[in-house]
């Protein structure tokens, strides 16, 4: 061994070991609920190869697995599915897997996450087996790439910003619960709307319903003061030809086509 490579362990085993805490209320069997949640959002897909489409995919976040896979069921049909030659194996959470080929998955983004954020391309691997309940396997190799983190401290998959909390492996089971994904309010979309809610002075109650009523020609005319009382005149005129427009009731004005540039 180097002698600088020695003296490096040498430091190391001169360290004093770490104190902990341990907190003598914790019980295992009372955690054993919360202890099981995965790091899980749902993927949606809009193309696959060169069949277009919203495919929802129930997707696992996995620290484990070493490249991306999705599951054959979970694929329309009639997609075609690419051999590879390298023959590769993976290894995952979820066990050990020799893929039947590969598709590529377009234009995906995690609504849960980020609805503007979208991954352009990735290679999928094919894998076929019942017992594996997600749609789609995220390994290492994409959430280096994508530079997401699974924080299991804060238990939440973390992307940039924006945050989702880990599931319970039948959370997906629920399928309200994929309505309540595909319109998740994320943070960003949060601070957006409250950045605009700021500009527009938006009530704190919210847009209220509109109350359209009839507008008052005469007293519209005859606050332009600015104008001439002949210019008030004929703008009287001229509003009067489109009485029905000012009328207050929401609908088509079949008098006349506008053309808007």
């Amino acid at each position: 061994m180097p002698a600088e490579q020695e003296s490096f362990f040498t430091v190391l085993d001169g360290l004093e070991p770490e104190q902990f805490d341990v907190n003598p209320n914790i019980h295992p069997e009372e955690s054993a609920e919360t202890s099981d949640l995965i790091p899980m959002a749902l993927g949606l897909c809009k193309q696959v190869n060169d069949i277009k489409g919203n495919f929802l995919f129930k997707t696992l976040f996995d620290s484990g697995a070493t490249h991306v896979m999705v599951k054959k069921s979970a694929l329309p049909r009639g997609v075609t599915i690419y051999e590879d030659p390298t023959a590769l194996s993976f290894t995952t959470t979820q066990g050990s897997f020799q893929p039947s080929g590969f598709v590529n998955l377009l234009n995906i983004v995690f609504p849960e996450l980020s609805y503007s954020r979208q991954v352009k391309n990735i290679k999928a691997y094919v894998f076929d087996l019942a017992n594996v309940t997600y749609d789609l396997i995220l390994g290492r190799n994409f959430l280096h790439l994508a530079q997401m983190e699974l924080d299991f401290a804060k238990a939440q998959i973390k992307w940039y910003d924006c945050a989702v909390p880990f599931r319970s492996p039948m959370y997906f089971q629920d399928t309200n619960r994929f309505q309540h994904a595909l319109t998740f309010e994320t943070s960003r979309t949060q601070q957006l709307m409250d950045a605009c809610d700021s500009f527009y002075q938006v009530p704190s109650d919210g847009i209220r319903p509109a109350n359209y009523q009839k507008a008052d020609l005469d007293a519209c005319v005859a606050a332009q003061t600015h104008l001439t009382p002949e210019q008030r005149q004929e703008l009287r005129v001229i509003l009067g030809k489109f009485e029905p427009l000012f009328s207050g009731k929401l609908g088509r004005y079949p008098i006349a086509s506008f053309i808007s540039n």
